[in-house]
This record gives C-alpha cells, sequence and structure tokens, in this order.
C-alpha cells in the first residue's frame, strides 16, 4: 500500500451496526481523505453494509477480493512474506542442548500435550491463530507488555478456575472490554468479537493456546475445548463489560 508492504491481521467488527459501519467508512472517505473524494462516489449506507452480512467470508477471501481490486492498478500486490531472519538464523545455528536431566522433564511435558492436541484440530488451531490473533498476541502468545496480554500460559491459569472454560468461549465469542491484570501488567484495551469464525476454528484456536502456546502443561482434567462448547455458548446476546464482569468472579490472583 502506497509502497509499504503490510502483513498483520485486521479482526473483523461485524459487532458493530449496520450504521455504525457505515458512518465509519464515510468519515475515511469524506474527513480523513487527502485528496477529495470523487461526487461520482456516494457515501456508503447502512444497506450497503446489511446487504453483504452473513456471506461467511474468510479473512483470505477479503485479500484475494483486494487483489483482484488493484490487478488494473498500478499499486503492486502485497509482496510474498518473508521469512523472519531472526527465526531463520536460529533454525540454522540449532538448539542448544538441554541440560541433563531436564530434556527427560520437556519430553515428558511435551507428550502430554500432544495426547491432548490428538483429540482436535491442530493444523486449524495453528491456522486460524496465525490469521486472527498472532499480529496482537504474537506467533508464541508472549503478547506485547502494556499493550496486548499474553496467552501462553494464562489461558491453561483461567481454564482450570471454576467457570474459567466457558469464560473463554464468551471472550472469542462477544469479545472483552474493561481493564484487567495478567501476569503483573494491567492492559486497558478492547478485544472485538471474533463470532464470525465458525465453532470448529474457535474451538481449535482456543486448543492452540491451551496446549501448544502454553509455557506450562495443561492439566489433564482440563479437556480440549469441543465445537458443542463454542456452539451452545453462541446468541447469549452478551457485551463485552459481560465478560469482564465474569472475569472478576474467576477470582484470579
Amino acid at each position: 500500500m502506497q509502497g509499504t508492504t503490510y502483513n498483520g491481521a485486521m479482526p473483523a467488527w461485524n459487532q458493530l451496526d449496520d450504521e455504525q459501519l457505515a458512518a465509519t467508512l464515510n468519515h475515511t472517505l469524506y474527513t480523513l481523505s487527502d485528496t477529495t473524494t470523487p461526487n461520482d462516489i456516494p457515501p456508503i449506507t447502512p444497506n450497503d453494509i446489511a446487504n453483504q452480512r452473513d456471506q461467511n467470508l474468510t479473512p483470505q477471501d477479503q485479500h484475494d477480493e483486494r487483489e483482484e481490486l488493484l490487478a488494473d492498478t498500478d499499486e503492486p500486490a502485497a509482496d510474498e512474506a518473508q521469512p523472519d531472519d531472526a527465526a531463520a538464523d536460529d533454525e540454522a545455528e540449532g538448539e542448544e542442548p538441554a541440560p541433563e536431566g531436564e530434556g527427560d522433564a520437556e519430553a515428558a511435558a511435551d507428550g502430554e500435550n500432544d495426547a491432548q492436541a490428538a483429540s482436535w484440530n491442530e493444523t486449524l488451531g495453528e491456522d486460524t491463530y496465525a490469521s486472527n490473533c498472532a499480529s496482537c498476541h504474537q506467533a508464541n502468545g508472549q503478547g506485547i507488555p502494556g499493550a496486548f496480554p499474553p496467552l501462553a500460559g494464562h489461558t491453561s491459569d483461567l481454564a482450570t478456575r471454576d467457570g474459567g472454560r466457558t469464560y473463554l468461549t464468551h471472550v472469542l465469542l462477544y469479545g472483552l472490554q474493561g481493564p484487567i491484570d495478567v501476569q503483573g501488567t494491567t492492559y486497558n484495551g478492547a478485544m472485538p468479537a471474533w463470532n464470525q469464525l465458525d465453532d470448529e476454528q474457535l474451538a481449535a484456536t482456543l486448543n492452540h493456546t491451551l496446549y501448544t502456546l502454553s509455557d506450562t502443561t495443561t492439566p489433564n482434567d482440563i479437556p480440549p475445548i469441543t465445537p458443542n462448547d463454542i456452539a451452545n455458548q453462541r446468541d447469549q446476546n452478551l457485551t463485552p463489560q459481560d465478560q469482564h464482569d465474569e472475569r472478576e468472579e474467576l477470582s484470579l490472583p
């Protein structure tokens, strides 16, 4: 875009109503634009938004749609994502051998997590997380201090609390608004709802944070979250603030 390549992920904002989304788009067209929008481009209406809901599109669909829009313009399509240099260097150098005895403990933990992962779609969880979550919470789940909270380890801590599994499904379905404390840092942003993703995608994403990103072994008595767990929590008409109140009841340290 304008000579710069971007490779992040923009969340869906379909929790906003048609009038809000139309007004936001028109703000970018007529107020933020550094050139005058042509008179033959009318404002976007709430009906324009309403007519495009329920299309069951994925973020990749919009990427492909954008490529088609720019095919006949001078603006170049986005370059292929390049491998992270630091990651490539680490891979080339290899990992340091674990201290004596530590490898056995890690192998046991890996085996336990592997057994849990066998009961859910690990590839779907990794792909969905990478497309929708990693730009904020980072690929390793460590987050960005002060901006986006870590998920590695924290998700498993939440899942072990009474009501924690339901809370996690609610956060993905309805979003979260309000200050929270995670591992000694306060965050006061807003997480959008991700209910445009289907039940299997949301369940696999939560399990990815539980069993793949977790920096501790998720206990055996915390089974993987299933698509049915997600489906049973849809249509609750909850607000992002409701999840904040629900989190307060989990009695987190």
